[in-house]
């Protein structure tokens, strides 16, 4: 497996876990971790047209994504995508795919 391939199923992976997480807590922003994750594999389909600065910031932030335990744990509050939605934002206007940007 490519690293690409590798990275589009832990994005998987970590969607499908906020989906569990969601029958505990009603909380969990659903929508915007669909969201983060569309995005995420949007850029990972760009990772070989990007520069190596700009590609290592898209892999950062679609890690960023997938570790849920960061500023604000992604499962435990409505708010808990917000930073990556942040993060998220920030790379693709930095980048220059501000088009893909999510809305809060």
């Amino acid at each position: 497996m490519d690293d690409a391939t590798l990275l589009s199923n832990k994005v998987d992976e970590h969607l499908s876990s906020a989906k569990e997480a969601l029958s505990d807590n009603e909380f969990v922003d659903i929508k915007a971790g669909e969201s983060l994750a569309r995005v995420s594999h949007y850029l990972i389909e760009k990772l070989s047209g990007l520069s190596n600065e700009h590609r290592q910031l898209a892999v950062a932030a679609i890690y960023y994504f997938i570790e849920s335990d960061d500023e604000e744990h992604d499962f435990d509050s409505i708010l808990g995508f917000d930073d990556d939605i942040k993060v998220m934002n920030k790379t693709l206007y930095y980048i220059g795919h501000s088009h893909k940007k999510i809305s809060v």
